[in-house]
C-alpha cells in the first residue's frame, strides 16, 4: 500500500468514544443492534476475549461491556451543533450506564419515539473509567445528513469489527500459547540472590538494658537479698533494743559486749528497709 510520509493508518477503522472529565459532547445512537462483549485483562497483553475455560480458572470472572454503534457531531463543546461532519465511533459501557439508556428508550417509545431517533448529550463524570451520564437534547440530526447506502456500509463494519476493539479473540489454544510467551518475557526474580544480599547486610541484635535499681536501695546491698527483711536483724527490733542480740556479727566472733556504741549502725539499716518499702 503507497501512501505519503505523515499518514496515518489503523488497524481497525473504529474507536471508542473516549472524554476527560466534565467534557461535553453531543452524539446520536445509529441502531438497537449492538455487541457484547466479555473480556478478561492480561498484563502487557491487554484484553482478551473470554472463551469461558481456563481464561476463567486463571483470570476470574470476565468483564462484561455493551457497545453501540454511534456519530458524534462537530459541536460547541456544549449545547449546539456547528456543521453536518460526521465522526462514526464505538460507545463503550457497562451495565448500569446500559440499564440507564434503556430506561431512556422505554420512555422514548411511550412517546412513539426511541434512543435512535434522538440525540443525545453526553457528559464524562468520571474520566479513569469513562463514566459518562446521558441527557436528551432533541431530534436525531444524523437521520437527516447520513444516506441510507453509507448507513448500511457504517453498521456493517461496527458488527464485523466492534469485537476487536474490545481486545483479542483467542481459542483455548492460542490462550496457551499467549500466557506461554508472556511468560517467556517477564523479568524472573532469583531469589537466590536475594537471600544471600539479605545475609550480607550487617546483623545488629539488640543491647539488653540493665533493669533500674530499687528506689533508694544501697549500691552495696547484695542483689540477692531478700526484700521482706534484712538479714542482720528482724523487723519487729526496736532502734533502742539493747545489742546483746547480734546486730551484724561476724561469722568468724561473736560481737563484745561494748558494741552497744553501735546504735547508730542499726539505725543506718532499719532507715534503709523502711525506704526500699515506699
Amino acid at each position: 500500500m503507497q501512501a505519503t510520509f505523515g499518514d496515518i493508518v489503523k488497524a481497525i477503522d473504529l474507536e471508542r468514544l473516549t472524554m476527560s472529565k466534565n467534557q461535553k459532547v453531543i452524539v446520536g445512537i445509529l441502531s438497537e443492534k449492538i455487541v457484547i462483549s466479555k473480556t478478561h485483562f492480561v498484563q502487557d497483553v491487554g484484553g482478551i476475549h473470554c472463551f469461558e475455560g481456563k481464561c476463567c480458572e486463571d483470570l476470574g470472572l470476565p468483564t462484561v461491556r455493551y457497545g453501540l454503534s454511534i456519530v458524534k457531531y462537530v459541536s460547541d463543546g456544549n449545547l449546539s451543533i456547528l456543521n453536518d461532519d460526521l465522526e462514526f465511533l464505538l460507545l463503550a459501557i457497562g451495565s448500569k450506564e446500559y440499564k440507564g439508556l434503556i430506561t431512556k428508550d422505554q420512555i422514548l417509545k411511550t412517546q412513539n419515539s426511541g434512543i435512535t431517533r434522538k440525540d443525545f448529550l453526553v457528559t464524562c463524570v468520571d474520566e479513569t473509567y469513562q463514566n459518562k451520564q446521558y441527557d436528551v437534547l432533541g431530534d436525531a440530526r444524523w437521520r437527516k445528513i447520513l444516506s441510507k447506502e453509507l448507513f448500511q456500509e457504517k453498521m456493517a463494519y461496527f458488527l464485523a469489527n466492534a469485537e476487536k476493539v474490545f481486545g483479542r479473540v483467542v481459542t483455548a489454544e492460542d490462550y496457551i500459547r499467549l500466557m506461554d510467551q508472556v511468560a517467556s518475557e517477564a523479568p524472573v526474580t532469583d531469589r537466590t540472590t536475594i537471600d544471600n544480599a539479605r545475609k550480607a547486610l550487617p546483623q545488629t541484635k539488640p543491647q539488653a538494658k540493665p533493669l533500674p535499681a530499687p528506689k533508694g536501695a544501697v549500691k552495696s546491698a547484695p542483689t540477692s537479698a531478700p526484700t521482706s527483711a534484712p538479714t542482720s536483724a528482724p523487723v519487729s527490733a526496736p532502734v533502742s533494743a539493747p545489742v546483746s542480740a547480734p546486730v551484724s556479727a561476724p561469722v568468724s566472733a561473736p560481737v563484745p559486749a561494748e558494741a552497744e556504741d553501735v546504735q547508730p549502725e542499726a539505725e543506718v539499716i532499719t532507715d534503709d528497709f523502711e525506704d526500699m518499702l515506699d
